[in-house]
């Protein structure tokens, strides 16, 4: 009784960095606040100037769940509020949805749980992809869910909470959905080829639950699936594959890159000992299970095989581990794919040492030694979240010297390479057209530009989100808009470049200095 509340001081801890401080900006955090924003101005607004600019997506994609989620809380809360309470439900969603898994699967073992954390601020969250990072929650809900029908019937109610667990796992990120369909198959197909081999009678009617079972997987996993299908048949094949050489994959396997959030030097003194202590508990539970399988132990006249059910978890990393090996680091519709694998990947080889017999004191040592790391880690976040909520606030200081329904044409000079979309905080209380949206260039996402509306010249830099080197007659006089304002981020005049000469030469004859802090200006053009 004593020991969860153990669990949830220690996921309080975690939340420190985004409970101290007003923002926890990450790369691409701003960009989603910021389109769940003018989602709600569309669809609860009837925003026509957003509307203009803007169109809902109408395909069936991924990288749904996140904005729907965020858009909710933004009715009714304050955007930073908004953002706080995704994040909230991301990180207690996260490590109860595991130890939930991890009880399932080994109840004795439940201090195995406190592994998660650690992967909360995985590389990829500070990159702020929110949709992956939900839908590894669903993922782990969705396998503990399926578990825990072992010894149930597959009535109505169950196959439609699977239907709707498998959805929201699509519609929140196509590779964890894949790898959800994936590890579901190797569970049922394992586990009945395991039962009907090793029951002596009954075979008929172990066939005839093992095909009930099959067809209610079927059904609530058809209309996803389907979906996963189409999303892949309508668009062309990915191109630009690029592939990380061996030895790096190897090192970044071993070292944990996966959790490298911010900076090598103050991070990989810790990620050591969490990488050395999952690594010996692997090793551990191999030398167990080695020990077992030689000492041909007998229990109630049977032996004991190398092999249990626990090992198909073993067996999902082992799908991983080739995946990572041998799928491109990026592609035309994607990146950090490696990282995005090995996070799973690492999950599942916790599962499998958790289902195992370890003793309970080297589990409990285990579990010290990892959240001493991660508390450290997480006093390093704060630190780096402290700066990074600064220029975020300059930047939502800026907004309120901007009218609604404006145009805002960014300029980033900003040293901090996580301030590549801050522009967008602009946009997370009021109505503003920022042409900087990256998300609404690609067709993945809520949102896309309404590009018939917008001219070619504009089209073209937009579509590449780079407004540094563009002539200002690309962005002026449209002709169904103009630019209102343009927004500095960092010190322009520390640039000695000839596009930030132009842009300085550009702002003097056609601008007005209206607002200036530590970290922005914002300019409006003169009446034209």
């Amino acid at each position: 009784m004593k020991e969860k509340y153990i669990f949830l001081l220690c996921i309080v801890v975690t939340l420190i960095p985004v409970l101290f401080f007003r923002f926890f900006p990450t790369l691409d955090g701003a960009a989603h606040l910021y389109n769940s924003n003018l989602l709600n101005e569309i669809f609860f607004e009837s925003n026509p100037t957003i509307s203009s600019f803007f169109v809902a997506n109408n395909k069936p994609v991924p990288n749904l769940t996140g904005h729907i989620i965020l858009s909710f809380f933004n009715l009714f809360l304050p955007a930073f509020l908004a953002e706080k309470a995704f994040l909230i439900l991301y990180i207690t969603g996260l490590s109860y949805s595991f130890r939930s898994l991890i009880k399932a699967i080994n109840r004795e073992n439940k201090i195995a749980s406190y592994f998660i954390f650690p992967f909360v601020y995985s590389f990829v969250f500070i990159l702020g992809f929110y949709n992956f990072s939900i839908a590894l929650v669903f993922l782990l809900i969705t396998l503990s869910y399926w578990i825990s029908l072992k010894e149930k019937p597959f009535d109505k109610t169950a196959i439609a909470k699977l239907f709707l667990l498998l959805s929201l796992t699509f519609f929140s990120h196509i590779f964890v959905f894949a790898v959800l369909l994936m590890s579901l198959g190797i569970l049922f197909l394992v586990t009945e080829i395991k039962v009907y081999f090793t029951t002596e009678n009954q075979k008929k009617t172990i066939l005839k639950t093992s095909f009930k079972k099959f067809g209610a997987l079927l059904v609530s996993a058809l209309i996803p699936f389907l979906l996963f299908v189409h999303y892949f048949y309508s668009r062309p094949p990915a191109n630009k594959l690029e592939y990380l050489p061996q030895g790096e994959l190897i090192d970044n396997l071993f070292s944990f890159r996966a959790l490298l959030s911010y900076n090598s030097y103050e991070e990989n003194q810790y990620l050591e000992i969490i990488s050395t202590t999952l690594l010996a508990l692997f090793f551990l539970a191999i030398f167990s299970r080695m020990r077992l399988w030689i000492s041909d132990k007998k229990i109630g006249g049977k032996k004991i095989s190398f092999f249990k059910i626990q090992d198909l978890w073993l067996i999902i990393s082992s799908v991983l581990l080739i995946m990572y090996f041998t799928l491109a680091d990026s592609t035309s519709y994607g990146g950090f794919v490696t990282t995005r694998v090995s996070l799973v990947l690492y999950l599942t080889i916790i599962l499998w040492i958790a289902a195992n017999s370890l003793p309970k004191w080297v589990l409990s040592l285990a579990a010290i030694a990892v959240f001493y790391a991660h508390f450290h880690l997480v006093s390093y976040y704060g630190s780096i979240t402290k700066n990074l909520n600064n220029i975020a606030l300059d930047c939502e200081e800026a907004s309120s010297k901007m009218n609604e329904n404006s145009v805002v044409l960014p300029l980033n000079y900003s040293d901090e390479w996580l301030a590549l979309h801050f522009s967008n905080y602009l946009g997370i209380e009021k109505p503003l057209i920022i042409l900087d949206n990256y998300e609404a260039v690609n067709d993945y996402f809520p949102l896309i530009w309404n590009w018939p509306f917008l001219t070619v010249p504009i089209y073209e830099n937009i579509a590449k989100n780079n407004f540094l080197c563009i002539d200002s007659a690309t962005y002026l006089n449209q002709a169904n808009f103009d630019v209102d304002y343009v927004f500095v981020l960092g010190d322009i005049n520390s640039k000695q470049d000839d596009c930030a000469a132009d842009k300085k030469q550009e702002l003097l004859l056609l601008t007005n200095l209206i607002f200036e802090n530590e970290n922005c200006q914002v300019y409006e053009f003169k009446k034209r």
